[in-house]
């Protein structure tokens, strides 16, 4: 994926999904200076939808930080909801793995492994339908991709 683009895919509605990737993210170009002014390298994963809801987890190679963002999702809002978390993978290798699982309500991450996870309510006001993957400030390779759909366990009525 060269850097500035993004490539986006129509998600089955109201499906529990399975994703896992590894990307490799690439090196800060030369032109660009060293330190946080030169700051390159972020791969975002976006879950969104038609109304300009999205669920966002990143992978910034300068930091080794990996980030969920659910602030612009508008089916829920309370002032002690935290909408960001992030952890430090390893600062020094531009490369992860990453494992979600996202249901209506309901989202795991599994990087590295399993080295890092973390689990979030998710409440979206509508159903996320797409998924677009970006690079910025360097391009990245991704070394391999799994979208799976999900089947339920329990027949009972929902409301997507």
């Amino acid at each position: 994926l060269a850097a500035g683009s993004s490539a986006q895919v129509a998600l089955p509605p109201g499906t529990a999904l399975d994703l896992s990737l590894s990307v490799t993210v690439d090196e800060r170009p030369h032109d660009l200076p060293l330190g946080d002014k030169g700051r390159t390298g972020r791969f975002v994963i976006v879950f969104g939808n038609e109304q300009g809801e999205s669920l966002t987890i990143g992978f910034d190679a300068f930091s080794g930080q990996l980030w969920l963002d659910r602030n612009n999702l508008r089916g829920f809002a309370q002032p002690f909801f935290t909408g960001q978390f992030s952890t430090v993978l390893n600062p020094d290798d531009r490369h992860f793995d990453i494992h979600i699982v996202l249901d209506a309500c309901t989202l795991e991450i599994f990087a590295n492994g399993g080295l890092s996870v973390g689990t979030a309510l998710i409440f979206p006001a509508g159903p996320l339908d797409f998924l677009r993957l970006e690079a910025s400030g360097a391009g990245a390779t991704i070394d391999a991709l799994a979208l799976y759909p999900l089947q339920k366990v329990m027949q009972r009525e929902s409301m997507v």
